[in-house]
């Protein structure tokens, strides 16, 4: 920190986290309203425009009846994953390395990797209104439906549906996930977004309180949130992050 470049941490500019229910009866998002500590359902369709994805690990422990979550990165090659889970007032340390370095290890524990995309919002719901900044963790099945649209920077896309699918005796919606046009308008205010986003992300946090206090419910994936709930089928193939 200097005199003229103070050192500054932004809060994050993200407003709500959707969750994918992909279980049999699933097929919609979840979010939490922090005010009222409970959850709603936002139903398809949703159009979105593409800000930023960075990648994270996220998944059910079930020895400890807890989610996983860790820090977000770029570069699964060159960055380490700091895998946690949150329990009894604590942050429980599993796993520290490079993705092909644990991926054995924490995944045999129920752990997944997850493509967490940062975008805004289009559609108004009752949940939560348009031009809202979200944050979308793409696991499991959802995750290869993300990986297989190859989203590019300044692209947009729509979540139209979802597709009932089976894996040997597991059933589960996959999201149909498919690129779409914007208007000027609705570009214009992504690109507020993404500038804000960029800056919160250039910031950082004081790695001194990273590990001081529970985990925002708004800052990790579902399987922290959701501790008895199974939403990510158990079809996960062992996804190759980019």
């Amino acid at each position: 920190m200097s005199r003229t470049k103070p050192e500054v941490h932004t809060t994050s500019p993200v407003e709500h986290v959707l969750e994918w229910v992909g279980h049999d009866q699933g097929g919609f998002f979840k979010v939490y309203d922090k005010d009222t500590k409970t959850t709603a359902e936002v139903k398809l369709p949703l159009r979105f425009a593409y800000l930023d994805c960075k990648k994270a690990v996220a998944g059910y422990y079930e020895a400890v009846k807890r989610g996983f979550y860790s820090n977000e990165i770029r570069n699964t090659k060159k960055q380490a994953f700091e895998v946690k889970y949150y329990k009894d007032g604590a942050v429980h340390p599993v796993a520290n390395g490079l993705w092909d370095d644990i991926k054995g290890d924490i995944g045999s524990k129920g752990a997944k990797f997850c493509n967490m995309v940062y975008a805004t919002l289009l559609t108004a719901t009752d949940a939560i209104g348009s031009g809202t900044l979200v944050k979308i963790p793409f696991v499991g099945s959802a995750g290869s439906a993300w990986i297989d649209l190859a989203i590019k920077d300044g692209e947009s896309f729509e979540i139209t549906g979802f597709v009932d699918k089976v894996k040997g005796r597991t059933k589960y919606r996959e999201p149909v996930i498919v690129k779409v046009e914007i208007s000027e308008e609705e570009g214009a205010l992504a690109n507020e977004h993404d500038a804000a986003l960029q800056a919160y992300f250039a910031a950082g946090k004081p790695a001194a309180t990273q590990d001081e206090s529970a985990p925002d419910r708004d800052e990790v994936p579902h399987s922290v949130i959701d501790e008895q709930e199974h939403m990510v089928p158990e079809d996960d193939s062992d996804l190759v992050p980019f």
